[in-house]
């Protein structure tokens, strides 16, 4: 199937970045960012799994994708190995030098950034020993780092088992930035993130979505989906947030994102 590029962009979003993932459509990673191309201003490279990531070529990851008129940034594996850090970090270090070429929306100010933003899974940790996660994630970016990475370049997500809150001082020790995800919070109780400044300051990224049916976020849902509760803390979320953060439709339906753009617009105007 051939999906051609649109001919004629969308309106922007007043003042923000539209990103969406790399399968909107069901195609290749290139071929769906030549979809992208025109509807939207970036795209996520979904690197989801760890040993097709490191085996993609430049058949997947073409020089090409670089002249199209599009930034990126990376989701980086969601089955790192977290009870062995530094090779949790030498993955990423290697997925993050694969992917070097892509630029994430340079600028006059930055003209070419070192390396494209990455969203990270943080490890999770059990209740009674919170410090685990921490202690994991201050050796992942020892590691990181010593190998050349920029723990600045990396967004920590929120997730079942880690809302972020019990990390603030390592990520303000190492330089981390921050995705927060509407999916993961409304499924998990997290809406007091949506409260939390230090996060909020540091939030780069916006992971917006609905949650499936009885709170599963894996369903990843159109925005229209959400109830009154839900639609109110996006809407702040979007507002609150950092200007420069980038609003992603973690929308693996190109339909879905069509859905939700009216009310992520509608959120952007100003209010009376």
């Amino acid at each position: 199937m051939t999906h051609k590029a649109c001919c004629a962009p969308l309106a922007p979003l007043p003042g923000r970045r539209l990103a969406a993932p790399s399968w909107v459509i069901p195609a290749s990673l290139q071929e769906n960012c030549l979809f992208l191309s025109g509807r939207v201003d970036e795209v996520g490279l979904l690197f989801f799994e760890t040993k097709a990531s490191l085996a993609y070529s430049d058949a997947e990851l073409p020089l090409s994708l670089a002249a199209l008129p599009l930034s990126f940034h990376l989701h980086l594996p969601l089955d790192l190995p977290w009870d062995e850090p530094a090779q949790s970090a030498a993955i990423c270090l290697e997925l993050v030098q694969k992917s070097s070429w892509l630029r994430d929306g340079a600028t006059k100010e930055a003209p070419q950034p070192p390396h494209c933003r990455a969203v990270l899974h943080p490890p999770t940790h059990d209740p009674a020993d919170s410090r685990r996660a921490s202690r994991a994630l201050e050796r992942f970016a020892r590691v990181f780092q010593d190998g050349g990475g920029q723990c600045s370049l990396l967004l920590l997500e929120n997730l079942h088992g880690n809302d972020l809150t019990q990390l603030v001082e390592v990520i303000a020790e190492q330089a981390f930035e921050v995705c927060l995800d509407t999916g993961h919070m409304l499924a998990y109780g997290q809406e007091h993130l949506s409260r939390n400044d230090f996060l909020l300051e540091r939030t780069k990224m916006l992971h917006l979505c609905a949650p499936g049916p009885k709170g599963r976020e894996g369903s990843h849902l159109p925005l229209t989906a959400l109830n009154p509760a839900g639609l109110a803390l996006c809407e702040r979320l979007i507002r609150e947030a950092p200007g420069q953060s980038v609003l992603m439709a973690e929308l693996f339906d190109w339909g879905h994102i069509e859905r939700s753009l009216p009310l992520l617009r509608s959120w952007l105007l100003p209010q009376a």
